[in-house]
């Protein structure tokens, strides 16, 4: 049996961010009042998971992680908000490798068969992951497409640290956002604690 040159299977470059994208997200994300960041598989980079730290702290922005399968967060960090419904109130979303949005941002009556929005009101969703590239076969991933504000494929490992960085020039800029940012951390941290 002949060997193929492995050296010549390597995996793909990952992806990179979009310019654009990362900065209309941080011009929202630093408006929003309530953003809330939802994670899945970010836990694949530990990369990913070090800048998620210092993006969620910058924003005072609370982190749920969607599926507890994996280390996307610290439990112990207080931005985690995971097993609480603080996403319902939620005006701005950053969904981070999430699987499948629809899936994540609904409820299911399951005696009715009919699907509601998890989030109350109207709120800006900023996707970002490389989901979008596989298929799988539950059917949750073929619901009606997601209306979404800024879908980009990119691998979270390259855009988050490229969007804190965007994040902490825009905050830099907006004391008064810094100090919305601030007093949230430290609602969100109460409530973590309680």
């Amino acid at each position: 049996m002949e060997i193929p040159d492995l050296g010549k299977f390597e995996p793909p470059s990952k992806m990179a961010p979009d310019w654009n994208a990362i900065e209309t997200a941080a011009d929202r994300l630093v408006a929003a009042d309530m953003p809330v960041v939802l994670t899945d598989q970010v836990g694949n980079s530990r990369n990913a998971v070090e800048s998620l730290i210092g993006l969620a702290e910058l924003l005072g922005a609370p982190v749920v992680d969607s599926r507890r399968r994996r280390y996307n967060f610290p439990n112990t960090h207080p931005l985690d908000l995971t097993g609480t419904e603080v996403y319902r109130d939620a005006d701005g979303v950053l969904a981070l490798d999430i699987w499948s949005l629809n899936y994540r941002l609904k409820n299911v009556d399951r005696v009715r068969n009919e699907l509601t929005e998890a989030i109350d009101g109207e709120f800006d969703l900023i996707n970002v992951g490389p989901h979008e590239l596989g298929a799988s076969s539950l059917t949750a991933d073929y619901y009606a497409l997601r209306e979404t504000e800024i879908p980009r494929l990119a691998d979270t490992e390259h855009a988050i640290p490229v969007l804190v960085d965007v994040v902490e020039e825009r905050l830099a800029a907006t004391p008064s956002r810094r100090r919305a940012c601030e007093k949230r951390f430290d609602e969100l941290k109460a409530k973590h604690e309680a």
